[in-house]
């Protein structure tokens, strides 16, 4: 039985994370809602996160709190304002090869969505300031479980791929997991364990779906 589905991970695969906090480091100096320092959301953004898995990592971002300890103003309003900044700037958090990928997958025939873990109306947030998924209406499935288990309860009958920077992930039989690793750049895809193939750009992931299917 081939591949029929292939889910992408949203933060740090496709998004990234670091560049949108650095963004908002600088707007909310300019608007003089930063509390103490430029640098104050970014330095205290860990002050905000519970983990939830030590293997591997995975913390819950408790962002309403943190945009309201460090502006002093409601997530309600600020979400808004953000959003406005992020238009009238035309900003765009995706890595460069997010938009190369998700382009050919729409031409492939696969059954593609987005598979991200965390708060729902914050990551449905973050993937609404992303100009090519909200646009090209992606389904996006936001989690509170392990990947693995979500896989297993509801698409027990499917074989599939998903794109994900963690690892290990420990997917059930018939996925395979494509684990980018930024961290660590390599020519081309690499079989490191059976079902498990490691790339180190997104421009490597057409490749290795195929080797997966």
């Amino acid at each position: 039985m081939s591949k029929t589905h292939v889910f992408v991970d949203f933060d740090k695969t496709l998004f990234d994370p670091r560049a949108y906090e650095r963004w908002l480091d600088e707007q909310l100096h300019k608007m003089g809602l930063s509390s103490k320092t430029h640098a104050s959301f970014t330095e205290s953004i860990n002050d905000y996160h519970d983990v939830f898995s030590e293997t591997p990592l995975m913390r819950f971002y408790h962002h309403a709190e943190h945009i309201q300890g460090v502006s002093e103003k409601p997530w309600d309003l600020m979400s808004g304002e953000i959003e406005k900044l992020i238009h009238q700037q035309h900003k765009d958090f995706c890595f460069p090869d997010a938009h190369e990928l998700l382009r050919w997958l729409g031409k492939q025939g696969y059954d593609v969505r987005i598979l991200s873990f965390g708060d729902g109306e914050f990551q449905r947030f973050k993937l609404m300031i992303c100009p090519y998924l909200s646009q090209n209406r992606l389904p996006i499935h936001v989690i509170k479980q392990f990947k693995k288990d979500f896989l297993k309860d509801n698409f027990t009958e499917t074989q599939g791929v998903l794109i994900d920077d963690r690892y290990p992930l420990d997917l059930p039989k018939g996925w395979t997991h494509i684990w980018l690793d930024r961290s660590k750049p390599i020519k081309t895809p690499k079989l490191d364990e059976k079902d498990i193939i490691r790339i180190s750009s997104l421009t490597q992931a057409p490749e290795a779906i195929k080797k997966g299917s």
